[in-house]
């Protein structure tokens, strides 16, 4: 039956056991070369296996330690790639959910549907801005101003995509007699995508001016009642009414 944990420290037991025949073998010569130098009496023995020991010990800490030493640089190079990358990758799953949904409203767009091609577009204009954003981010902007950014967008773009989803707009165009108020909910999830991009852009240009970003847009209630959408848009019109 195999050992526990065989097979994650088979490697490491493997080159222990090699550096200690390696080590024995070592000894063996020595002992063969200055053989009529050496005594053969239990004592002298004993002393003989202790150097075996010894060695094999020496050996043995020398290759764990530059096992760890490798281990330990993999991981530093590892996280040093990671922060060195400027989208996190919270935003970068959130972009890529919203590029697989612009295939999806492409696919209306060449059939026909006028709506689905404005939204696509609207997507595609921020999932090139949001990145050149956080580029910026990178190279203008401290850790805090960067943090703020990722849990804002990273909500921001959460609430727009399931609004933009199979379950809500993509169903609101494909059945619109199914839904209440559909033109409504087409022009809401538009505005809001809209007011986003906007942001976004007005984002990047505090950062060039080395200012605080200010976030104006708020999605909840988007994808809710008539009443929920109303109060949703009149937020967003005050909202546009007050950054001019």
């Amino acid at each position: 039956m195999q050992l526990a944990g065989y097979n994650k420290y088979k490697k490491s037991v493997g080159v222990i056991v090699g550096a200690i025949f390696g080590a024995a073998l070592t000894l063996n010569v020595i002992i063969d070369a200055f053989r009529g130098t050496l005594s053969t009496t239990p004592t002298d023995t004993w002393g003989q296996l202790l150097v075996l020991f010894i060695i094999a010990g020496a050996v043995s800490a020398t290759v764990l330690g530059v096992r760890r030493h490798r281990r330990t640089r993999t991981a530093k190079a590892t996280r040093t790639a990671r922060d060195a990358e400027p989208v996190p990758e919270r935003i970068q799953s959130r972009i890529a959910k919203l590029a697989g949904l612009k295939t999806l409203y492409d696919a209306r767009a060449t059939a026909g549907d006028q709506d689905a091609a404005a939204i696509a577009s609207a997507i595609a204009a921020l999932i090139t801005d949001v990145p050149e954003l956080f580029r910026r981010l990178r190279l203008k902007a401290d850790r805090n101003e960067r943090t703020n950014a990722t849990i804002e967008y990273d909500n921001t773009l959460e609430k727009l995509s399931a609004a933009l989803d199979r379950d809500y707009l993509l169903d609101v165009l494909a059945n619109p007699r199914l839904w209440d108020a559909a033109p409504h909910r087409i022009r809401g999830v538009q505005a809001a995508l809209d007011a986003v991009n906007k942001q976004v852009v007005r984002n990047i240009q505090q950062v060039n001016s080395r200012r605080s970003m200010v976030f104006e847009v708020a999605l909840d209630g988007l994808t809710g009642s008539r009443k929920d959408m109303d109060d949703w848009q009149r937020d967003f019109d005050q909202a546009s009414d007050d950054t001019g």
